[in-house]
This record gives C-alpha cells, sequence and structure tokens, in this order.
C-alpha cells in the first residue's frame, strides 16, 4: 500500500511527453517512473531512458510489475530469455528485499541514528 493516495507529482501522460524525448518513450511512455522523471527534462535525458539500455529498461519494467503486481508479466519476462535462471532469480530476489527492508523500516519506524541528517524532506505534509 502506499503512503499516499495520489502522486505528489504525476507522470506526463503520452500527451505531454516532450516531442525531443518521444523515440526514448516509445516502447513504454506511460511507465511511471520514467514518466514522472521526465517532467525533469536535465534529469531523464541524462540519466532516463535515452541513456539506458535495452536490458535496463526491461529491469526497471520489471521491477513496476512485481512492485505493482508481485508478477512479471509474461512479455517483460520473455525480454529477459538471454539471462541465466540464477540471474532471473537474483532480479525477482533483490526487488523484493528492497520491498521488505522498506516495510520492516517504515513500519517499525526506525529512526536515523543520532548524526545522521537522511535524505531532506519533502516540502508540504504527507496526506
Amino acid at each position: 500500500m502506499m503512503r499516499l493516495k495520489q502522486p505528489r507529482i504525476s507522470p506526463l501522460t503520452r500527451d505531454e511527453v516532450d516531442p525531443a524525448l518521444a523515440d526514448a518513450f516509445s516502447e513504454d511512455p506511460g511507465r511511471n517512473v520514467i514518466a514522472t522523471f521526465a517532467r525533469h527534462i536535465a534529469l531523464i535525458t541524462k540519466w532516463g531512458p535515452g541513456g539506458w539500455s535495452a536490458i535496463e529498461r526491461t529491469i526497471l519494467k520489471a521491477a513496476e510489475e512485481l512492485h505493482g503486481d508481485a508478477f512479471i508479466s509474461d512479455e517483460t519476462w520473455s525480454s529477459l530469455e538471454e539471462w541465466s535462471d540464477q540471474k532471473k532469480m537474483d532480479l525477482i530476489f533483490t526487488v523484493g528485499q528492497y520491498m521488505t527492508i522498506s516495510m520492516a523500516l517504515n513500519s517499525l519506524g526506525v529512526q536515523l541514528e543520532p548524526g545522521v541528517s537522511g535524505f531532506p524532506e519533502p516540502s508540504g505534509t504527507r496526506e
């Protein structure tokens, strides 16, 4: 379950994608992470899908699918066909581990150690 009922910054719709980035979004323009980061042109052009290989985009898609549905679709799975079974399992368990540790730390209310600043707090309040 998400902490927020709606995103603080909405992902771009297909119609909102900058024409200069259209090629980078040709495979998956609706992916939430990429489409949200696309609101920051310098970020997405340096770090975004234009700079990612096909397999890196597939890894991101698999992670989003696992997070959203706890399942990698057949389409995404087939994109990993060159990977060994062990590598595919590593991907699943890596994504699962990050989800598990996030759930545990958030639910347990684990706080930063004294003197550790952490990430800056977002402006505004949580909804």
